[in-house]
């Protein structure tokens, strides 16, 4: 999870204090209540008795979907040197705070008990005034020389309290003093420290909530919700809440659903290029027949289609083993005229797998992993599930081989993203916001990175602008030196066949790991840009073969899910008819 280091969300974030230090005292009070009910705003909270009486005080809140326990190792780890605020690091550096989030709990930094103060900066601190574990953290900063020694010059403090709707209510209250000289006045004066600190509180609490909801899964063993958000509290946006709950009925069965319109449904779920989905599907009695929709290419990032027939490949892939579930052995079979034919069994050939299990659940996580390790045994699982016909899987894990393929992607990021014909098409598969992922039910959206929603033509003014070659081949070196490995997959040709068989060999792979609780991610520059592909399959020492795809692997957290378009929307009763409503 790439926790407040992006450039384009912290110049976003920048523009957002302007805007509200311009705004004032207009938007105050729902800033200083932002996510808090009104219960939680009146509330007396452990600490508060530190500033009896303060000039302003601000009660931000959002719901978690993470018990207490799951959320207190996040907060016990705050501060500079240690876990980082989970805020906007690139705007806190800029003043010196020397921060660095970290997306992982960090065991030496739980203990609080033995820790006085806290630091915002080298030389900023607050001290560690009230803890306890689970519930309560109350930091004060030094107040003025009085006779009541317990006063404070100020208060940050966090409260874990169990919410009737389920989950956790995570409550952030800050307390400030009137001050008594106008220096004092002026540090103190909710005219530019309320606004700063509405949108880096903001973005704190959402983080917190991603971290803490996918540690609770991973450390349950299952999936998060589907779509779970912790960003908005109470006061999610009606899209947000919309496109959450489209994600999560795409991975539910529809119990009045045909078999055949199941199936469909499924393969939908599978892997796509800037989650295309360029394919449609006819059903035949015994057969189901996955074509490619050429409406949906790419052709700057994929001149030839081989990325478009890997798609098909994927999708394909989920029939097989959705066809299992149903009991149902199938046979896959590219005919000479492009179609991908799945060929299905009788009754009682087949049965489910924990592949079958995996395809509602998948999902390509293009965020931060957790550094750890997978071990050899779930190595050779994945290995032997992305090795499939004429394609050959092999897993890179060496620190040494990561850094390699770290530095050959930032290459193909350089070479594709100071080409503008290719930033043109990657903005045209962006969705800035919920309400236009819904629309179209198809492309990237800020939702599944986490990052803030936007207007669209805002978001593409700002994408245009801000999506820096250098800035993202920083992001993906992060990202790949947080992962436990990189598998690559190879074939002997480079034809559509071997793009088929490569697709379904990745979406098997991406199945095994997902049945391990292993999250993947496609990093494909190097394959995609032609005068680098020579040069990486040169250093994989491939001779014969050709490297079709590659995918980073690793421990971490989920993120909401990508939508898919409805099954009336791909499927299609003749080969020669248009999909549609």
């Amino acid at each position: 999870m790439d926790v407040g280091r992006s450039l384009s969300r912290n110049l976003l974030a920048a523009a957002r204090i302007a805007g509200h230090v311009l705004t004032g005292p207009l938007l105050r009070r729902r800033r200083m209540a932002w996510g808090a009910t009104p219960e939680e705003v009146s509330s007396t909270w452990p600490g508060d008795e530190l500033l009896p009486d303060p000039s302003w005080t601000a009660t931000h809140a959002v719901t978690v979907d993470a018990p207490p326990e799951r959320i207190w190792p996040w907060l016990a780890q705050l501060g500079q040197g240690r876990g980082g605020l989970y805020s906007f690091e690139r705007l806190e550096n800029l003043i010196g705070c020397r921060m660095r989030n970290t997306d992982r709990i960090l065991p030496e930094h739980q203990d609080l008990s033995t820790v006085p103060e806290i630091r915002l900066a080298p030389q900023a601190a607050l001290a560690v005034a009230h803890v306890e574990p689970g519930r309560d953290l109350v930091l004060a900063a030094p107040g003025p020389p009085r006779a009541d020694r317990r006063s404070a010059g100020g208060l940050w403090s966090f409260h874990l309290r169990p919410d009737p709707a389920g989950g956790t209510r995570l409550v952030e209250r800050l307390s400030f003093p009137a001050g008594s000289t106008r220096r004092e006045r002026l540090v103190t004066s909710p005219v530019l420290i309320e606004p700063v600190s509405f949108v880096m509180s903001q973005e704190m609490l959402r983080n917190l909530g991603r971290l803490a909801e996918g540690q609770a899964g991973a450390a349950a063993g299952r999936p998060e919700r589907a779509g779970s958000s912790p960003g908005g509290g109470r006061r999610r946006g009606r899209s947000a809440r919309a496109y959450d709950d489209a994600a999560a009925a795409l991975r539910r069965p529809d119990p009045g659903s045909a078999q055949d319109r199941e199936l469909i449904r499924l393969a939908t779920l599978a892997a796509s290029s800037h989650n295309t989905q360029p394919w449609t599907f006819t059903v035949a009695p015994d057969a189901i027949t996955v074509r490619a929709d050429r409406s949906r290419r790419c052709p700057v990032v994929d001149p030839h289609d081989a990325h478009l027939l890997r798609s098909l490949g994927c999708a394909a892939e989920n029939l097989v083993h959705a066809a299992a579930a149903q009991g149902r052995a199938a046979e896959v079979a590219l005919e000479e005229d492009g179609p991908v034919v799945v060929t299905l069994g009788a009754p009682g050939t087949a049965a489910a797998s924990p592949l079958s299990a995996a395809i509602e659940t998948r999902q390509c996580t293009r965020g931060s992993y957790d550094g750890s390790s997978v071990g050899p045994g779930d190595l050779a699982a994945l290995e032997r599930a992305g090795s499939l016909g004429r394609v050959r899987c092999f897993l890179l894990t060496a620190p040494g081989d990561l850094a390699a393929v770290a530095e050959q992607v930032a290459s193909g990021d350089l070479a594709q993203l100071n080409d503008a014909a290719f930033r043109r098409e990657l903005v045209s598969w962006i969705r800035f916001n919920p309400a236009a992922a819904l629309r179209s039910r198809d492309g990237l959206t800020g939702r599944t990175a986490g990052r803030p929603p936007v207007p669209g033509p805002v978001g593409t003014v700002l994408a245009r602008l801000l999506v820096r070659a250098g800035a993202q081949a920083r992001t993906d070196a992060e990202q790949l030196k947080s992962s436990a490995g990189v598998a690559v997959f190879v074939a002997p040709g480079d034809d559509p066949s071997a793009w088929v068989e490569a697709g379904r060999a990745c979406q098997r792979f991406a199945l095994q790991a997902e049945a391990l609780d292993i999250r993947t991610a496609f990093v494909n520059q190097p394959i995609e840009v032609p005068e680098l592909r020579a040069r990486f399959e040169s250093w994989l020492g491939l001779t014969s073969e050709r490297a079709q795809l590659a995918v980073r692997f690793g421990h971490g957290p989920r993120l909401p899910y990508s939508l898919r378009r409805p099954v009336r929307d791909v499927l299609t009763d003749r080969p020669e008819e248009t999909p549609g409503p």
